[in-house]
């Protein structure tokens, strides 16, 4: 027996009863995390990994009736983990200033460049 028949073995015992349980844990997960997220999050990062979570849970759900919806939940399961994995590695969520990152990487301009960029220096100098 290889290392991918033996990880398929127990799913292959319990047969169809494995995907039912997948659905019954993934389905009320989703439900739950959707209701969460409405009530209490506004628009942000994290939210988006949320929501990218939240679908792995809807198409695992949905296994039962297509096992199409496996690979889709998978690549929802891994960027939403890679994007959550990012925002706890750089404390995003920790930040009072959430840009501040972004504002870093890009270059600075001085201040008669910002201020021409609005056009404010033509009201200043007059």
């Amino acid at each position: 027996m290889n290392a991918q028949e033996a990880l398929w073995y127990p799913i292959t015992v319990i047969g169809p009863g494995w995907w039912l349980l997948c659905s019954a844990f993934a389905l009320p997960a989703a439900v739950l995390l959707f209701l969460t997220m409405i009530m209490n999050e506004k628009m942000s990062a994290l939210l988006l990994s949320r929501v990218l979570i939240l679908g792995s849970l809807v198409c695992f759900g949905l296994i039962p009736l297509n096992s199409g919806w496996m690979p889709y939940g998978v690549m929802f399961a891994s960027v939403g983990g890679l994007l959550t994995t990012v925002l706890i590695a750089t404390k995003w969520c920790d930040r009072t200033d959430k840009w501040e990152v972004l504002r870093r990487l890009a270059p600075r301009r001085n201040r008669s460049e910002h201020a021409h960029a609005r056009g404010t220096l033509e009201r200043n100098s007059q």
